[in-house]
């Protein structure tokens, strides 16, 4: 059997776009996620005193622009991936990954390293 080399389109002719959106933008990541409520609250308030998440947030939150210009120098390596960005409670997911800011990748890199068993 042969199967056509082209793209496959499907629409959904019975989905409310309106509502579609608001429950995508009502996923709780928190319930999916093995991150333990007191490692979020941490990643949360890093966030808040990093410039690049902020810039981040503001841009997934409020959409961003056609041209990557607008953006500054350190948020413009994300532009090209900014269609794969989302946010919630003030946390950057790419998919199901969670951004970690830089201040603290060094913390959870050895920490990750630390409990990883050695064969």
């Amino acid at each position: 059997m042969r199967l056509p080399n082209t793209p496959c389109h499907v629409y959904l002719l019975d989905v409310n776009r309106y509502d579609f959106i608001k429950e995508l933008s009502n996923v709780d990541r928190r319930s999916w996620s093995q991150v333990r409520e007191a490692r979020w609250h941490q990643l949360k308030n890093a966030e808040a005193d990093y410039p690049v998440q902020q810039e981040l947030q503001e841009a997934t939150v409020q959409g961003w622009s056609e041209n990557r210009a607008h953006f500054a120098k350190y948020v413009q390596p994300y532009f090209d991936r900014h269609d794969e960005l989302t946010s919630q409670d003030e946390l950057i997911f790419k998919g199901q990954l969670l951004g970690i800011p830089t201040v603290m990748r060094k913390e959870l890199m050895e920490k990750t390293c630390a409990t990883q068993i050695k064969a």
